[in-house]
């Protein structure tokens, strides 16, 4: 049995090697920048966000957690960075995870490409009519690609994971409120692989636990009211009145 390095671990020793964290080290030393910490054991974030250093091997290692692993389920690359944002952070982190989702073979059997309209007219739904409702069906188009990715990855055994796909949606970004559902309900997002070793748990109760709900609860309605009128004004761009002889 071979006892192997944690992931917090070997960022923190690929840090002392890199040109750039190591100048970055030495201006918060010297009071020089205020954007960066350095923690008691020697780790340097960027805010909240741990700096990862410029070791192809490493960050490849951090992006496959956050993709390959049975709780993430395969997202598409702007969840994934957003999600990923939260813990990590390196200059070219969205080119590269951009990159890294666009080579992944499942995804390509999943996922087709979108194209421009076909010359389609907007339908409103009607009553009875849920197949029309444009929102619900792109939900239901995520959870599809989901479950695909699942079914690839998992094969005979694929219905046992059904519940890490529940979470892996529940705990990804959704552009709709601005967090993850889990977030938005708890007040945090649910821990997974790729921050047990990074972020605190911080325990809420009593008044503060009120006053944070609350506060995600407006958070989520103002969100949700911006999507909606979003939507509003590129309807009313190209919708007219039928008028009739």
């Amino acid at each position: 049995m071979q006892v192997k390095p944690s992931l917090k671990d070997k960022i923190r020793e690929a840090q002392d090697k890199d040109k750039y964290l190591q100048k970055m080290k030495t201006k918060v030393q010297e009071r020089k920048n205020n954007q960066f910490i350095i923690q008691d054991d020697g780790m340097l974030l960027n805010g909240k966000c741990v700096c990862a250093p410029n070791v192809e091997e490493l960050r490849t290692e951090i992006m496959q957690e956050a993709r390959y692993a049975p709780y993430a389920m395969h997202p598409g690359s702007t969840k994934m960075y957003r999600d990923l944002k939260l813990y990590y952070w390196w200059p070219t982190m969205k080119k590269d995870v951009a990159e890294f989702v666009a080579r992944c073979l499942t995804c390509q059997q999943v996922k087709a490409e979108c194209r421009a309209p076909a010359g389609t007219k907007l339908h409103f739904s009607m009553a009875f009519h849920p197949q029309k409702d444009g929102q619900l069906e792109r939900t239901i188009q995520t959870l599809e690609n989901m479950m695909r990715a699942c079914v690839i990855e998992f094969r005979g055994n694929w219905d046992d994971h059904l519940l890490l796909m529940k979470f892996a949606y529940t705990n990804s970004f959704c552009s709709s409120i601005g967090v993850a559902p889990y977030k938005a309900l708890y007040g945090r997002k649910c821990r997974s692989h790729i921050c047990w070793d990074i972020e605190g748990l911080r325990q809420l109760e009593g008044p503060e636990l009120v006053q944070v709900t609350e506060d995600k609860i407006q958070t989520v309605q103002k969100c949700l009211k911006s999507e909606k009128d979003q939507q509003k004004s590129s309807t009313n761009k190209h919708h007219r009145e039928m008028e009739y002889e």
